[in-house]
């Protein structure tokens, strides 16, 4: 019992190994990705914007397991996004919103779809 315990705590260490270095390795896409954008423009917006980015990019890897390269972001992985914090307003909801924007241009490929303001429909309801 004590040999399948420390067997089975090795596949546990080493399944969450490799989920941080693919946290790492998506992270240092990020960087390369947005390396013009964020060299332009005033540094503490543009690190505030990148660390949103960094959040969004990141839950969305970890709730999506198929996701191992920034370049496999979609449409459908933005929306479980929004949906997974609906608990977030509206205006951020936006802000992570332009931030997938920007990277999706950067990766030349069609904007995200916008966040549904929920609170506002429920209230037309």
């Amino acid at each position: 019992m004590i040999g399948y315990q420390a067997s089975h705590n090795g596949e546990l260490k080493s399944q969450l190994q490799n989920r941080v270095q693919q946290h790492n390795h998506i992270v240092n896409q990020l960087h390369i990705v947005t390396n013009a954008w964020r060299r332009s423009g005033a540094y503490r917006s543009r690190s505030k914007e990148f660390k949103k980015l960094i959040y969004a990019v990141k839950n969305i890897a970890q709730h999506d397991k198929n996701i191992r390269d920034v370049r496999n972001l979609g449409s459908k992985q933005v929306i479980s996004f929004y949906k997974r914090h609906d608990n977030l307003g509206f205006s951020t909801k936006m802000k992570y919103f332009y931030e997938l924007r920007r990277l999706f241009d950067e990766l030349g490929k069609s904007p995200p779809p916008k966040p549904r303001n929920m609170k506002l429909s429920q209230k037309n309801q």
